[in-house]
């Protein structure tokens, strides 16, 4: 009687393990990767666009920091918030981002986080089911997967720094100007180069 108690309650026990395991799964409650800081803060000046890129094309995962500051610098050519908290209320005000969001700046941004920002800063209505129940993460990354923007991924998971730079560049050649800015320009081609890097500073020479 006794060891069939016992093997009642460890079944009930793990029985709640899974339920839990299954409940966080779902609503995604698990803790994000953090760095140490964001490359804004290294790079913040308007003159310093290129570093702060290669500094991003080098980390493993890309900060909510970083993703706001590279599409203010898309969307207007300039990022005209002085730090991070001025970047959520601007991606606030453009619906980026919903009204409360409010994610810690080095943690890493969500896939359907640049998904959303990047439907609206295209103004991508999507298919019928992005029309009928709103603009989600979920929807937003599927939609900019179908056209190539972004690669294949949860809407949790998160972009590496090369994954990003790259997302930026078909953001803006495909949605925005058709001329990328954060082209590569050690990378030319046969023929005119049609893309516009940005201009290098004083330190890095012609």
């Amino acid at each position: 009687m006794r060891s069939e108690r016992i093997d009642r309650l460890a079944w009930s026990a793990r029985a709640g393990l899974v339920l839990v395991l299954g409940l966080v799964a779902m609503t995604g409650c698990v803790s994000r990767q953090a760095a140490e800081s964001s490359a804004v803060d290294q790079f913040p000046g308007a003159d310093q666009d290129i570093e702060f890129m290669e500094k991003v094309e080098s980390m493993s995962a890309v900060t909510n920091n970083d993703m706001l500051h590279a599409l203010l610098l898309v969307a207007n050519g300039v990022d005209p918030a002085r730090d991070y908290e001025e970047r959520v209320l601007l991606a606030r005000q453009k619906g980026w981002v919903p009204k409360d969001w409010d994610k810690p700046a080095n943690d890493s941004a969500s896939s359907g986080d640049i998904a959303m920002a990047g439907c609206r800063l295209g103004g991508i209505e999507g298919g019928l089911t992005m029309r009928v129940f709103g603009q989600s993460g979920r929807y937003c990354l599927r939609e900019l997967e179908s056209r190539g923007i972004m690669p294949t991924r949860t809407d949790y998971q998160s972009l590496s720094g090369p994954e990003f730079r790259d997302f930026l560049n078909r953001l803006d050649q495909n949605l925005l100007s058709q001329r990328p800015r954060f082209a590569d320009p050690t990378k030319q081609e046969a023929g005119p180069d049609t893309t516009m890097p940005l201009p290098p500073t004083p330190a890095r020479g012609g």
